[in-house]
């Protein structure tokens, strides 16, 4: 701090003697043109620009500067070559520091950084109910439009259903696609507008009025090849016709960072009974007005909540909802967050390791030149000289590494993408681009100040021109201290590391209840009109069973309407009854539930530890059989056998025997 204050002084001191050269220069032509009968003020005319004369002494200076600075450079090329070893040594560690952190920047980036992809996104919040129906904030539509017509806060509320895939008809076979149903104003809520064509308005939205579409602009390259004709034409999507307005943007997402490769209006019936409005889900989200903040917005929502909740939430869930309204960054990354944090502070100290490693390979280099540092400081070296030459071997170093770290990143990308499961967040966002590269440079010229700056600071001893071994108490002193923090932050690092991998082990090693081994999953989806009814999904289902006993060496098999461990629908724990007994209390979360054939047990390696399984007979009984799970059965029945209680799960008096426990 000390050098660089002497060196903004002597900037400023430099400045100022041109100026007063300056001054004096025209003083002295005054004189001069007065003498010989020149009129006053010629001398500053004959000069010209002051200012202009000011930055061309100025650029001489830089540009000497300049010429100076790449000779160092080129001086510590050169001694690099004579002593190659700690040249490698040291770029290969700045490699390695740079390349992760660029790596993990690359992927924190998108999360914690970027700016989403939508015009004053830190206006953007999501609102709605939460509670322990799910694990984000939701809404039903007959609060929904009380909120909107009674709220003060948001520039805009808008609303979509929960996504849902749906089958589009193109040529001969049908198209699995992601769809979502959203309200008129989604675009212009987000602050967005379609590619080509038109967005919806106020008539698209009123209820059974004629279905359009906005498709997404991978969907309109893959099907159509880009051209605008795809507005106005008809697309047949779950046995309906629908016809294209809009294109989305290319870079389109959807707030709850789902795929959506159509959008089409939600059409809200505002005219059903609100008992029938209070069981259709949405998702809200909303854009701030100007000066509003998230916690003023809450502040004024809560009277709202409060009236829709006595309304239109269970009596057994009103004690365990509450309102919440936050950014749409945080909805999106409020899992990950402290996880992607964590992860570039871990990065962040492995640079701050590799710091220390290459400032002590210098000081320990310095040592070994104490002698011409003093030689060259003898001649007429001034100290600023030699501190500039040894940062530009140190700018040597950080460039060469910093260039090999760009390709360690790029190689560690390309391979987490390779090896990263589906469904990471933004990961379809992360890749080497120039703000990446950017940060790449800013720690490349950040290490090579933080481990140049400690040799480079060393004064030159005039004992040393005489042979004295004497090390000076600075380098010793930095280079214990390097010592210390390299031991400390490996320590923290190690300990971090062996506390994630012992996290890792444990997940490994727990049980999921069933057997994953040799067991393939299929999903299908029964969207057509020609499955509505039940008993066409179950001669469908039949129909499956028959063609999976035809298949050679298909082993066992059975259908279920979801895969583990989440249930396809949940019911309020509050809302069962066991049949004797009184009602259970007014808490406690949902309860998962998932539809099965009687060989579902046995094909998931699930073991029933009381009662039985499924009997083939049992799939048309009215009032199905249930097993539960173990966990389950205890918090209902403590010690008391559940095998033949009676059980009611909906409140309308559908009474299920329970015929097993599963472990």
């Amino acid at each position: 701090m000390k050098a660089l204050w002497n060196w903004l002084r002597r900037h400023r001191q430099r400045e100022a003697e041109w100026q007063e050269e300056i001054a004096t220069h025209i003083a002295m032509r005054e004189e001069w043109n007065r003498n010989t009968g020149l009129p006053e003020g010629s001398a500053q005319r004959q000069f010209g620009n002051r200012l202009r004369t000011s930055e061309e002494v100025r650029d001489v200076h830089v540009r000497r500067w300049l010429d100076e600075f790449l000779r160092d450079v080129r001086i510590a090329a050169r001694s690099f070559r004579k002593s190659p070893t700690v040249a490698i040594v040291a770029a290969a560690t700045i490699a390695v520091g740079v390349g992760a952190s660029t790596a993990v920047f690359g992927l924190v980036d998108p999360l914690l950084f970027r700016s989403l992809p939508y015009p004053k996104d830190y206006q953007l919040v999501s609102v709605g109910y939460f509670g322990p129906i799910d694990d984000n904030e939701f809404n039903v539509v007959a609060s929904y439009l009380d909120w909107r017509a009674r709220q003060t806060v948001f520039q805009s509320l808008t609303s979509m259903r929960a996504g849902s895939q749906c089958d589009m008809l193109s040529g001969e076979a049908p198209e699995r696609l992601s769809c979502n149903a959203v309200e008129a104003n989604w675009l212009h809520t987000l602050g967005l507008a379609p590619l080509i064509g038109r967005d919806f308005n106020a008539q698209d939205d009123q209820p059974h009025a004629p279905r359009v579409a906005l498709i997404s602009y991978a969907l309109w390259q893959r099907h159509y090849g880009g051209s605008p004709r795809v507005l106005g034409q008809t697309i047949t999507v779950d046995d309906q016709p629908v016809r294209v307005i809009g294109v989305l943007p290319k870079t389109f997402e959807m707030p709850q960072l789902g795929d959506s490769d159509i959008l089409m209006p939600e059409q809200l019936d505002a005219t059903l009974p609100r008992a029938a409005n209070s069981s259709s889900f949405l998702r809200t989200f909303a854009r701030l007005r100007d000066g509003i903040t998230i916690e003023r917005a809450r502040d004024r929502m809560l009277p709202l909540f409060h009236d829709s909740a006595q309304l239109d939430a269970p009596p057994e869930l009103r004690k365990e909802i509450r309102l919440v309204v936050r950014s749409l960054r945080d909805r999106q990354i409020h899992d990950v967050k402290l996880a992607s944090w964590m992860l570039f502070g871990a990065v962040l100290a492995l640079l701050l390791l590799v710091c220390a490693n290459v400032a002590n390979l210098l000081l320990a280099r310095a040592a070994s030149r104490r002698r011409e540092l003093a030689v060259r400081a003898a001649i007429g070296a001034g100290r600023g000289r030699l501190i500039r030459q040894m940062l530009a071997e140190s700018l040597v170093l950080a460039i060469a590494g910093g260039l090999a770290g760009c390709g360690i990143a790029w190689g560690l990308l390309r391979a987490l993408l390779a090896l990263s499961p589906e469904g990471l967040l933004r990961l379809n966002r992360t890749h080497l681009d120039g703000r990446v590269l950017l940060f790449a440079l800013a720690i490349s010229l950040t290490t090579a100040l933080l481990f140049g700056i400690v040799p480079a600071l060393e004064r030159p001893r005039p004992d040393t021109l005489a042979g004295a071994r004497v090390a000076g108490q600075v380098r010793t002193l930095f280079r214990r201290l390097l010592v210390a923090a390299q031991v400390a932050i490996s320590l923290v690092l190690l300990t971090g590391a062996s506390l994630l991998l012992r996290s890792f082990w444990k997940l490994a090693d727990q049980s999921l209840g069933f057997q994953p081994d040799h067991l393939v999953t299929a999903a299908f989806n029964l969207r057509s009109n020609r499955y509505q009814q039940p008993a066409a999904q179950t001669a469908f289902f039949h129909q499956v069973e028959d063609h999976l006993k035809a298949i050679p060496g298909a082993g066992e098999f059975a259908l279920s309407d979801s895969i583990p461990p989440r249930g396809s629908m949940g019911r309020p724990y509050s809302n069962i009854r066991i049949a004797g007994h009184a009602p259970v209390a007014t808490q406690g979360g949902m309860v998962a539930f998932r539809w099965v054939t009687p060989g579902y047990f046995r094909v998931m390696g699930i073991p029933i530890i009381a009662g039985r399984p499924f009997d083939e007979k049992e799939r048309n009984f009215k009032d199905s059989p249930v097993i539960l799970s173990a966990t389950l059965a205890r918090r209902m029945f403590g010690q008391e056998n559940p095998v033949g209680q009676q059980i009611d799960f909906d409140l309308e008096g559908h009474w299920c025997p329970v015929v097993g426990i599963a472990a």
